[in-house]
Order: C-alpha cells, then structure tokens, then sequence
C-alpha cells in the first residue's frame, strides 16, 4: 500500500506491506509524525515590481 500526506506545500510517501486498516493507521500516523519534525518552510515574502516609462 503507498499512501502520500500533505501539508502544505510538504508531503510524505509511506510504501507498506500490508492492506488493513490497522496498517493504514500505523502509516498515517508516521507521516504525520515526520511532518510534525520537518522543518517549517519559511513565509515567503511578498515582492513587487512596477515599471514607469520615463519623461
């Protein structure tokens, strides 16, 4: 079983042996637990540009 977890712009993939709920449990919980030890991405800040035509 694959399964992918997002967050954001971050995601996890977990492949396991195994299709029953208890697996999926297990799974879901381990990508939340390396999303939580990720580090967070940084905010981007806003740029803006603007162009005048001279004279």
């Amino acid at each position: 079983m694959r399964i992918t977890v997002t967050s954001g712009d971050r995601q996890v993939h977990i492949h396991i042996k195994g299709n029953s709920v208890r697996k999926l449990q297990e799974a879901e919980a381990a990508a939340q637990r390396l999303l939580d030890a990720a580090p967070k991405s940084p905010p981007k800040t806003p740029i803006g540009f603007t162009a005048e035509a001279p004279g």
